[in-house]
């Protein structure tokens, strides 16, 4: 069965964006509770994932695998 596209919120796009230009840095985009719908769409979608650094939660783009 093929998957269904997933389209995300203007905010996850963004975000997406985001964290996808900071791949190359050690640093994720630091999340604050405003952040967690957005980011939870990009968990879900796994584009992204979440970890705890000093105090932070940080999110981080995945890397794609063919």
């Amino acid at each position: 069965m093929p998957s269904k596209p997933i389209q995300l919120t203007d905010d996850a796009f963004l975000m997406l964006r985001k964290a996808i230009e900071n791949m190359d840095s050690e640093v994720g985009i630091q999340l604050v509770a405003a952040d967690i719908m957005a980011a939870a769409e990009l968990i879900e979608a796994e584009y992204a994932a979440v970890r705890d650094t000093n105090d932070w939660i940080e999110l981080r783009a995945t890397t794609a695998v063919s």
